[in-house]
């Protein structure tokens, strides 16, 4: 008898079997897992303990993948050139030698903000009062010159962006544009009554102890007001304000189904990305080594 539930196509029974191995190997296990092809589901399991079917939990950088489909609406509708300045459409980002800084360049991670002084309350991650500190802040690197991951500042950054050139809040255009309408369970700002659906993510971190040495990239970026940043979706006021660097909350179906959605449309219908603006939006941007572990890193344009 199989150990997850749901449901697998005939041509895809191998992956139930695969899944059903990992939950039989290790009983606190537990996981979903969805697939679409050609714009029709054809796998929607889940299996262990700690996850139901109809469960949603944190999905950490998932999040950003959510919100670069909001920015490349922006980008397909004409409301954002990717080779502006960022300063065209927010001025005060052009403090400390940032105004020549493209969207192109902050969008994939070469801003050199990876976070501000003293480090971000929660509830700043999707304010413009968080983007206001950014925006002032300066790069701890020459703009432009190399690249390292803003793991929570791109969130900011996307936000802003797309706060000042649509007149609302990403997090608002997700949901008008996007979840709404194609009935995505995934959500960028999770509703109070979708709360009893939601499961804490568990993770094997010590938060007691350090975990990060505070000057290098990893800590820099861990700038937030948590012990360590696999929190971050298990706080109520992340889940709520959608932070759209590590807030996104939402089911295995509900990732998938909105990356179908995007690209290759749903059960018959176009998708609501254009392939031009997949192409843009998915084209490599930078490639090289970092000062991170000495590891090679790829960086989207809008990852």
């Amino acid at each position: 008898m199989p150990l997850s539930s749901g449901f697998a196509a005939p041509e895809f029974q191998a992956v139930q079997a695969l899944f059903d191995s990992f939950l039989a190997e290790d009983p606190e296990y537990s996981a979903q897992v969805a697939v679409y092809s050609d714009g029709t589901k054809v796998v929607d399991l889940s299996g262990g303990q700690h996850l139901a079917q109809d469960s949603i939990t944190g999905a950490y950088s998932c999040s950003k993948g959510a919100a670069a489909f909001v920015v490349g609406l922006l980008v397909q509708d004409g409301l954002l050139d990717l080779d502006r300045t960022v300063a065209h459409y927010w001025p005060e980002f052009a403090a400390h030698g940032k105004e020549a800084i493209t969207v192109r360049q902050a969008l994939s991670h070469r801003a050199g903000l990876l976070g501000v002084e003293g480090g971000f309350a929660l509830k700043e991650f999707t304010t413009a009062d968080g983007a206001a500190r950014l925006a002032a802040a300066a790069p701890l690197w020459r703009p432009g010159t190399t690249f390292g991951y803003h793991s929570l500042t791109i969130g900011l950054l996307m936000e802003e962006l797309c706060r000042r050139v649509a007149g609302r809040t990403l997090q608002e255009m997700y949901d008008s544009c996007i979840r709404l309408p194609f009935g995505i369970d995934f959500f960028l700002g999770l509703p109070e009554d979708q709360e009893p659906r939601y499961r804490d993510v568990l993770y094997d971190v010590d938060p007691r102890q350090p975990w990060l040495d505070p000057l290098g990239l990893d800590g820099l970026n861990g700038n937030a007001a948590v012990s360590t940043v696999m929190e971050l979706p298990n706080h109520r006021v992340i889940r709520a304000g959608g932070m759209s660097s590590a807030g996104g909350v939402g089911s295995a179906d509900g990732l998938a189904r909105l990356y179908a959605a995007a690209t290759t449309g749903l059960d018959g219908n176009d998708a609501f990305l254009a392939p031009e603006t997949v192409r843009i939006m998915s084209e490599e941007q930078v490639w090289g080594w970092t000062a991170h572990r000495g590891s090679t890193t790829h960086s989207p344009s809008c990852s």
